[in-house]
């Protein structure tokens, strides 16, 4: 049977696609070898004519008036629509680019795959006819005879195309029929507010931090990548969407060159599509994550109502209304003010003679000597001090299982008495940090760095010391960077920080800072041995609780 054999199979293709539609092939079913031979090549040079007048037709538009084929209009399209997702510009299989015509010559980590002049011996038609394994397009329908046609006449025209710097594919039209794209048309589009977002959810997973999954060497989580030039061209272009090859990938109709992908699960709305054009036409202004910015006094906004900002906070507030074509509500009686003032500063709502004596004060400045009155209440420290409180994950027991007492509410009215002295920030931080390192210290200094003693601890017996010894370390450690930072750097314990700026070993570096402090309070009884402790904690082996005297 020599049609189902391999030699057979591949001359078939290569000398005429459209061989099966003749009875002529059914004699391959018997008969002797020679025969089937003989009736092989006849029935080839038959269909030949046949297959080129049927062809001619339908080729007509495919080629030019020169008879070449065009590279960016026929052959380019195919390669987007059936190879971009293993050898394209985001991913390359076996280090092979299909996207451009320079790539494309130079071949793969294997050697060449087009061959110019020599379709027959060119991998890439190889592959598509299935002659050499895995067949191509792999995991999907083979090409169309038509299309394998196509790509073989290319190549044996010598594989001419344009320069590589032409699109590949044409940006989509920007939208259009989206009213509310067209109501912000006007306004400036904000990086870290409507941008970041988006790349944050729908891009970041394979254009992120995360090494291992990163997809084309390409990440759009940092600036210098994002802007950079790959392989001669550029993702964002400022001030130009349509040659910005992030816009081309999002708007795109062809579900082959789209991004996200499809199998990513993700996909972009006409609204954010829109919001990337806008961005990137005016500008691409990149933003920073504002912890990083430097604090900068903004210039007070100029309003159109000059008499009803009392100070320069109302003119952000008056300006913000009459941008949106909105007038300030009417202002709120002297009751509702001093309600709402005293449960800001105190935490408690003002009583009925507090709210009759207001209302009798006819002065000016009535509501500003109430204010100034709750801020000389010691409710104020108290209610100031709440939100510091959680933060320094302040509690009078030591939490875990049996949750056992302690006194920690001298440090807390500490806190209090601070922000009822209206202590300077600056003194505030210093002597919760380091009060106890600090020359000559007070007391209350010392009270202070109760801070850093606010860890859980396990009492227990059985428990092993050492252990919590360290988990106390690195709950002060994440806990000063949280608190004093604004950063979770918790998550550098483990790995590198994935968005911000930590890595693993700034992590353990201040920890060594903690690890140098004595611990008082781990659960050892009084007839604790603390040498036995100490050669334990440095050995490879655990101690007990026998060999500590617990």
């Amino acid at each position: 049977m020599l049609f189902d054999g391999t030699i057979g199979r591949a001359h078939n293709q290569l000398s005429s696609l459209r061989l099966l539609r003749y009875p002529l092939s059914l004699i391959f079913a018997g008969g002797s070898f020679v025969l089937s031979f003989l009736l092989l090549i006849a029935g080839a040079l038959l269909a030949r004519p046949q297959a080129a007048s049927q062809g001619s037709a339908a080729g007509a538009r495919q080629v030019t008036p020169g008879g070449s084929v065009v590279f960016a209009t026929q052959i380019r399209p195919i390669l987007a629509a059936r190879c971009y997702p293993c050898h394209g510009p985001d991913v390359q299989q076996h280090g092979l680019r299909l996207d451009s015509l320079p790539a494309i010559l130079s071949g793969s980590a294997n050697g060449k795959v087009v061959m110019p002049g020599d379709s027959q011996n060119s991998h890439i038609v190889r592959r598509l006819l299935g002659l050499e394994q895995p067949q191509m397009p792999y995991g999907g329908p083979p090409l169309p005879a038509e299309q394998i046609d196509l790509v073989r006449k290319w190549i044996d025209e010598g594989a001419q195309g344009p320069d590589s710097s032409e699109p590949v594919v044409a940006a989509a039209a920007p939208i259009n029929d989206v009213k509310a794209a067209h109501s912000a048309s006007e306004k400036p589009v904000d990086f870290n507010r409507d941008i970041r977002p988006i790349l944050s959810d729908a891009c970041f997973t394979c254009h992120g931090p995360e090494e291992k999954s990163r997809q084309g060497n390409l990440r759009l989580d940092i600036r210098e990548s994002a802007f950079a030039e790959h392989n001669g061209y550029r993702i964002i272009v400022p001030g130009s969407s349509a040659t910005s090859r992030l816009y081309q990938k999002i708007s795109s109709k062809d579900n082959a060159f789209r991004m996200p992908p499809a199998w990513s699960g993700r996909s972009l709305t006409p609204k954010q599509i829109e919001l990337f054009r806008q961005w990137i036409d005016q500008g691409a202004k990149w933003q920073s994550h504002w912890a990083f910015d430097p604090p900068k006094r903004s210039a007070i906004p100029e309003v159109k109502d000059k008499t009803w900002p009392k100070n320069p906070i109302d003119n952000f507030t008056l300006a913000r209304l009459e941008g949106e074509g909105l007038k300030p509500s009417a202002e709120a009686d002297k009751a509702t003010l001093l309600r709402r003032v005293s449960l800001d500063l105190t935490g408690l709502p003002a009583s009925p003679a507090e709210v009759d004596s207001l209302v009798a004060d006819k002065s000016p400045d009535a509501y500003e000597k109430r204010v100034d009155h709750l801020l000389e209440s010691p409710h104020y420290g108290e209610r100031m001090a709440m939100p510091w409180l959680d933060l320094a994950r302040y509690s009078d027991t030591h939490g875990y299982h049996i949750d056992s007492l302690r006194e920690m509410w001298p440090w807390r009215d500490w806190v209090i008495a601070a922000f009822n002295r209206n202590m300077p920030f600056d003194e505030f931080a210093i002597e919760q940090l380091a009060g106890d390192l600090l020359p000559n210290a007070t007391c209350e200094q010392q009270t202070a760095a109760g801070f850093h003693r606010l860890t859980l601890m396990n009492h227990e017996d059985g428990v092993d010391a050492e252990e919590f010894r360290c988990k106390a370390k690195v709950d002060r450690v994440s806990t000063t960077g949280t608190v004093w930072l604004g950063l979770t750097v918790g998550c550098a314990e483990c790995h590198n920080h994935k968005y911000d700026p930590i890595s693993q070993r700034e992590f353990y570096q201040l920890y060594a800072f903690f690890n140098n402090a004595e611990e008082v309070d781990l659960p050892f009884s009084p007839a604790f041995d603390e040498r036995a402790f100490q050669e334990a904690a440095t050995s490879p082996r655990r101690g007990t609780s026998e060999t500590w005297g617990i």
